[in-house]
């Protein structure tokens, strides 16, 4: 048995994208992309999310990044 999880790392855990067969990542990355839809269509995120990406934007210019 190939092992995805290949360490833990403060209560988290880091894993081998490398090892996790195709048809898995597939249907993760489906998954993941439907809930940031189905998140960032509730108005409310999406404006929070433009008030961070504004903040950071300044920020980035205030130190010349």
């Amino acid at each position: 048995m190939t092992m995805i999880v290949t360490e833990v790392v403060n209560k988290g855990v880091e894993i081998d994208p490398g090892l996790v067969p195709a048809v898995e990542m597939g249907l993760f990355v489906k998954s993941l992309y439907e809930g940031a839809l189905r998140f960032y269509e509730n108005p409310e995120n999406m404006r929070r999310f433009k008030e961070w990406q504004r903040k950071r934007e300044k920020e980035e210019n205030h130190d010349g990044h």
